[in-house]
């Protein structure tokens, strides 16, 4: 008898079999990488955040601080004198710009360029019209315990993201 060209119904299911066992093996690698790219998308997202704002200081000749509200997740900028009555016109009371990190993606602590790390809290880094910064790194953990630091530079001002130990 000539067999046909197609597949028999036993060798369809040893494929969807072989398939399936991969799929099961492949899966848990592949969600691993995401929360760690949520991590280090938060951390490039805050470095971007904080390049702007240097860069805001330096084009506006105005001190800016960013603040980092450490339980809420969130970071957004101000000018020392916004706050109260030494203001100086409209734009120094309007609201300033908010970012919050991914879902699953926290600020683990603040560390200034000299004192005690702050795990909780309010973590401030100034930055000058000369383009330097009053210096200080900010820890970022993802789900899995991925940490990356986001650190300014006390002399240039300049925001350097590495992987945290």
């Amino acid at each position: 008898m000539k067999r046909s060209g197609g597949f028999t119904l036993f060798e369809l299911l040893v494929v969807l079999v072989l398939v399936s066992l991969m799929t099961a093996l492949a899966a848990p690698r592949l969600v691993g990488s995401l929360s760690r790219l949520g991590a280090r998308t938060s951390a490039q997202k805050v470095s971007a955040a904080l390049r702007m704002l240097r860069s805001k200081a330096a084009t506006e000749k105005k001190t800016y601080l960013a603040v980092f509200e450490m339980d809420k997740g969130a970071l957004h900028f101000k000018r020392p004198d916004s706050g109260g009555s030494g203001s100086d016109g409209p734009e120094a009371a309007a609201p300033q710009k908010r970012f919050t990190l991914s879902e699953g993606v926290r600020f683990e602590k603040g560390i200034p360029v000299q004192g005690d790390a702050t795990p909780s809290g309010e973590f401030l880094i100034a930055f000058f019209p000369g383009g330097g910064s009053s210096g200080g790194t900010v820890v970022l953990t993802g789900e899995n315990d991925r940490r990356y630091a986001v650190s300014a530079d006390l002399i240039t001002g300049a925001i350097r993201v590495a992987e945290a130990e």
